[in-house]
């Protein structure tokens, strides 16, 4: 479910410029409103530099809703650092220049493009993917009504379905350094 009224907060301040700043998203993602994939502890480390980038097959009961995928850094604490993420409106799912409200229920795909990053998951780390539909502070969040998005007052809860299976491979893609040999 996505409440507009109650959105998964963006843990910085973009007002203050702090875009690039890590922030520890541990408490955000116990939110019902959060999906979370985290991978097994790392065997050994891990490096990844380049664009990274998500595909998503989504459906929500809404016209219009926002999808934002974080790639984080789990430590042996369970501390999630934020390393990345990307937001994509679903009207403009396949054009800026023409966007196309939702079909509620339908299955469709999201390419979300995310920032650039270099780092490198240490042996014991995990790698974890969030998905949910808020990012208060970063966004306005979306009302879910498919009207003007500037000027709506309304708001409608979402049901929100993520899919990742044969079908509908949902994945994230990390641009994997070779191995020091």
């Amino acid at each position: 479910m996505f409440d507009p009224l109650d959105a998964a907060p963006y843990l910085l301040d973009l007002s203050e410029n702090e875009n690039s700043v890590p922030e520890n998203y541990r408490e955000v993602e116990k939110r019902p409103d959060v999906l979370v994939y985290t991978s097994e502890p790392l065997q050994e480390d891990v490096a990844i530099a380049g664009e990274i980038s998500a595909v998503l097959y989504a459906a929500s009961s809404a016209r219009d809703t926002d999808w934002l995928v974080r790639l984080s850094d789990v430590d042996e604490e369970g501390n999630s650092i934020r390393l990345s993420d990307g937001i994509i409106c679903a009207r403009y799912r396949h054009s800026f220049a023409e966007p196309k409200l939702l079909e509620p229920g339908q299955i469709e795909r999201y390419e979300i493009r995310m920032g650039k990053i270099a780092n490198v998951f240490e042996k014991g780390h995990r790698i974890r993917v969030c998905v949910t539909s808020g990012a208060e502070n970063f966004s306005f969040p979306n009302p879910n009504t498919g009207t003007d998005l500037a000027t709506e007052t309304e708001t409608v809860v979402a049901r929100q379905h993520i899919y990742h299976d044969e079908q509908h491979p949902s994945h994230i893609r990390l641009p994997l350094l070779p191995k020091n040999r």
